[in-house]
């Protein structure tokens, strides 16, 4: 039902094999949450998160700015933010680390994704990244990762 992506690279043109696997994913109502990448340019020029279908997340810090490294997503057609910055993240023999990058960012995103399609089976990839954006919170760089996911008006709305 969803898909977390935390993969990818510059490519200003998204490889056709990205843009099929992206349209069999979506022909099969599957939601698609891509990293927008760590390289602070535009993700325009990375893909898989430049492809059409897709839900871009980038990171923000503890204070809901853009991460340095971030980047920035909001000229793709469904950008989000969600924390990437300190995330914690379990390691071999029993160990925590505490990890950045918009890799850490979209698996918060996609549990999101996964919580509403529990709730709600019969919401498309676009409802779904709507209720994200529409209960997102506006953080003070909006205008480059879009609005920060906020689940607990998310799980609000939905229930």
């Amino acid at each position: 039902d969803v898909i977390s992506l935390s993969l990818g690279g510059r490519s200003s043109r998204p490889p056709k094999t990205h843009i099929d696997a992206v349209k069999y994913a979506l022909s099969r109502n599957a939601i698609l949450v891509v990293a927008a990448g760590n390289s602070n340019e535009d993700a325009r020029l990375h893909s898989p998160a430049n492809v059409d279908g897709v839900i871009s997340v980038a990171a923000v810090d503890e204070q809901g700015r853009r991460a340095s490294f971030s980047n920035y997503n909001t000229k793709l057609k469904m950008p989000i933010a969600a924390p990437g910055v300190n995330i914690l993240s379990c390691t071999p023999n029993n160990k925590y680390v505490s990890w950045n990058g918009t890799s850490m960012a979209t698996p918060i995103v996609a549990g999101l994704a996964g919580i509403i399609r529990a709730f709600r089976p019969d919401l498309s990839a676009t409802e779904v990244y709507n209720l994200l954006q529409e209960n997102g919170r506006t953080g003070p760089s909006v205008e480059q990762t879009g609005k920060i996911i906020d689940p607990l008006a998310v799980l609000k709305k939905i229930q």
